[in-house]
């Protein structure tokens, strides 16, 4: 109607032109409308193209628009403006077939009298003279609004599940699709609720189902719009975000996730817990297309699913072996502390002019199924940054306190044994009682506890440590600031913290006689921990002329490998009836029987390599590599430096990758021997498991290798590093 009222015709005829003068204006003709009738929810028009006006329409116009037919003959309102913008541009799409003569359809919206949308469906038909020239067009408007909604709502419910409401996997299939065309990296993941079935056979299916929108529920509200949520199946939720996550914050969110879903959900008085796993993935490095990226987060899915309830895994084929470790570790903590799977080990302190075992140092290992016996090193930043710190502090002083308390029931000599504590631990607000209470629990004097602080501790929570340090100290618990020198403010912590004992931290013992700052900064500390009437305790001292160094000025007391590395509790309680320990002037590694058949080539400078593991457990994995140097190198195996720990154990194979006289080589092999390094490196011992024609070929290459560095000892044929393993491991970039 009005939307076409501006069609102007190109060329008036004579005719059009003397029937406009004497009045008579092109309008719809009776038989028009018994041709295409009158129904209360259709209305007929027509206009004349010379003037623009309309100059037919039927009173059913009210029963659409809400406005009366009187308005559009008056022109006091054109249909066009009735119409929403985003639907202008019909008009220009159809004046091209109007005026060549052809009919038109087209479905638009526009907004009647009451502000309510309606659907309209307009069929337009164009009124041609005998020289084909357009003079006019009429049509018929219908109201289809309620059949297009019922289409709308039919398109809506094919794309979400009924019974939560959120858009299904058709849904998530052709968002998916859209998205990738868009070319903008983004990262989903797929959050799988286990027990759901068991919920539904236990309670029924009617109160299963109100789970799943309980659930439902409570996911969107976790989500807080920082992804779409698809139900995809039953128990199968996946989030798309608009950009692609880093790894750490996809492990933040998949964590987030875990811990959501096991808020309790109340149906009818019933309090149901639920568990779950989560895989991730990212476009387009784990998938190009909808499928292919699906088939990538469901396979990460799967290894969550491997390891255990509550578990994570995020889809790399380029994961490094570092990472995908550090990711598993952090999946794995909270399991670790419900299965109690920690373990102390003691570390003496020791008297270096009496040769006396004055303390010990509590060190809390990790015993995990699939990585062996790990460091704390490995996992206490871990479990600062997923929030699980404060147990695991709350453990090993437990711990410790069930010990002396054995001890003291064996009759063994007591001393003090040092606990440390995170930063993060002392933001709990009940951490005193926490401290406290294994103590009252087991009867065990405050005065044999040395709580270890960090300066990070001092300078993340002021006040609190303040605090806590006072009621500590009121108690007689003694306090050792654990790494001095490190930080920013170490003397006035000195100045504001009542400490008893500073530790001086590893990084300038380990290297003291060999960087005069060290020595330097050193020896400061020592002359001003006496003035100010402070012990001193060196760690990770492991050289005879490191301990001579550091008896001749004064130092207090000394832990390391020079005495002895970190035991269990029984040696321990050894070591506190006898008192007496001496340091170890010859080294501890224990002699191993050499039953290497093949001849070794003792490289001149370590060559560069790589390792990866491609089973765990007897699971396969396909994952990334680490870099190592490599010592030694045969037919049989190798020797390689590292900074990760590894498992030694039949179920636990390995792939080394490495390059001679340009020859890449990629060798499967397990590691039988691994000795601990200083700065936190490692030394393992390596059998090759490789078939005969493989290992001939290496030999063949190796007996070259040798033969060319008897004549050219500094021109290997191969990558190499020449400066200290710790710059290869942490220095470069």
């Amino acid at each position: 109607m009005g939307f076409f009222d501006r069609l102007k015709k190109g060329d008036e005829s004579e005719e059009a032109a003397a029937a406009t003068e004497m009045g008579q204006p092109f309008s719809i003709h009776q038989e028009h409308i018994d041709e295409l009738g009158a129904f209360a929810k259709t209305a007929l028009w027509a206009i004349d193209i010379q003037t623009g006006l309309v100059t037919s329409c039927t009173n059913s116009i009210e029963n659409i628009s809400g406005y009366a037919a009187d308005v559009f003959l008056a022109d006091e309102l054109k249909w066009e403006h009735l119409i929403l913008k985003e639907f202008h541009h019909l008009y220009i799409e159809n004046q091209k077939d109007l005026k060549a003569g052809k009919p038109v359809r087209s479905q638009y919206q526009i907004r009647d009298k009451s502000g309510d949308l309606r659907w309209i469906s307009d069929k337009v038909v164009p009124e041609l003279n005998e020289q084909g020239e357009l003079i006019g067009i009429y049509g018929m408007l219908m109201d289809v609004t309620d059949e297009k909604n019922r289409e709308l709502k039919d398109a809506y419910d094919a794309e979400h599940e009924e019974l939560t409401g959120l858009p299904n996997q058709k849904k998530l299939m052709k968002d998916l699709s859209l998205k990738m065309k868009e070319d903008k990296p983004f990262t989903i993941l797929s959050l799988k609720l286990d027990r759901m079935t068991l919920v539904s056979d236990l309670i029924g299916r009617r109160t299963g189902k109100k789970a799943v929108q309980k659930m439902a529920q409570l996911l969107e509200l976790l989500n807080q719009e920082k992804a779409g949520i698809y139900h995809v199946r039953k128990n199968e939720f996946v989030y798309v975000y608009n950009d692609k996550l880093s790894d750490e914050e996809a492990v933040a969110q998949s964590r987030e996730l875990i811990d959501g879903i096991q808020y309790p959900i109340i149906i009818d008085k019933l309090e149901l817990y639920f568990t779950g796993f989560v895989g991730a993935a990212a476009f387009p490095e784990d998938g190009k297309s909808p499928s292919g990226l699906l088939q990538n987060v469901h396979k990460a899915l799967y290894y969550a699913i491997e390891s255990g309830v509550n578990s994570y895994m995020i889809h790399t084929e380029d994961i490094s072996l570092d990472t995908y470790k550090r990711i598993s570790l952090d999946r794995d903590l909270f399991k670790a502390i419900n299965e109690k799977q920690f373990e102390l080990k003691f570390q003496p302190i020791v008297d270096p002019e009496r040769n006396m075992v004055s303390g010990a140092e509590a060190l809390i290992r990790w015993n995990h199924p699939d990585w062996g016996l790990l460091s704390p090193d490995e996992f206490l930043k871990i479990a600062e940054n997923n929030g699980l710190i404060s147990d695991i502090d709350n453990w090993v002083l437990e711990e410790v306190c069930r010990n002396i308390d054995l001890w003291r029931r064996q009759k063994v000599p007591l001393v003090p044994v040092a606990v440390n504590r995170s930063a993060k631990s002392f933001l709990q607000y009940d951490t005193l009682e926490k401290m406290f209470a294994p103590m009252r629990t087991y009867n065990i004097d405050p005065s044999f506890i040395h709580f270890e602080l960090t300066e990070s501790s001092l300078v993340e929570n002021y006040d609190r440590v303040a605090e806590v340090i006072e009621h500590l100290k009121e108690k007689g618990c003694q306090i050792s600031l654990d790494d001095f020198g490190t930080g920013f403010s170490s003397l006035f912590h000195l100045k504001e913290f009542p400490v008893n004992t500073l530790k001086i931290d590893r990084t300038f013992i380990g290297s003291l006689l060999e960087e005069p700052e060290n020595m330097a900064i050193t020896n400061a500390i020592i002359q001003m921990a006496k003035d100010l009437n402070l012990k001193v305790t060196a760690e990770g001292v492991e050289e005879p002329h490191t301990l001579r160094w550091l008896q001749e000025r004064g130092c207090d007391y000394i832990q390391g490998y020079i005495y002895s590395k970190p035991v269990s509790v029984e040696n321990m309680r050894k070591m506190f009836a006898k008192r007496i320990l001496k340091p170890v002037y010859a080294g501890g590694s224990q002699a191993v029987e050499n039953r290497r058949v093949y001849f070794r080539v003792k490289l001149p400078y370590k060559m560069t390599g790589a390792m990866t593991i491609t089973q765990l457990s007897g699971k396969p994995l396909a994952i990334g590599n680490t870099p190592i140097l490599i010592e030694d190198i045969g037919g049989g195996g190798l020797s390689f430096t590292g900074k990760m720990e590894l498992p030694i154990r039949q179920d636990v194979m390995m792939k080394f990758y490495f390059e001679i006289n340009g020859k890449q080589f990629e060798v499967n092999g397990q590691c039988r021997r691994k000795d601990e390094l200083k700065n936190q490196l490692y030394k393992y011992g390596v059998e090759f498991l490789i078939k005969e024609k493989d290992r001939d070929k290496l030999i063949s290459t190796l007996n070259d290798l040798q033969l060319h560095l008897k004549e050219h000892p500094y021109n290997p044929l191969y990558p190499y590093f020449e400066e200290a393993d710790s710059e290869y491991f942490y220095a470069r970039k």
